[in-house]
């Protein structure tokens, strides 16, 4: 297999395009190519996401609806 230089914007552009035309399938098949295994999330991120999660089932009034903070503007 070659490999193409994405650093030029066009090359990403077609390739994004071709990507477009694939199956769902294929398309699952290469996000999970291309994001398994590679990503490493931080301790300290998996903390806050737990932390966040245990004060939700503590205080479920707390949380609201997506549709209700989707477009939410800080």
């Amino acid at each position: 297999m070659s490999t193409l230089p994405l650093n030029n914007d066009q090359v990403l552009d077609k390739l994004i395009l071709e990507m477009k035309k694939l199956s769902p399938e294929a398309k699952l098949k290469l996000s999970e190519a291309i994001w398994s295994g590679d990503m490493v999330i931080p301790q300290s991120h998996q903390d806050i996401v737990e932390k966040r999660m245990e004060q939700s089932k503590l205080n479920p009034e707390r949380m609201k609806e997506w549709e209700v903070v989707k477009d939410f503007e800080k």
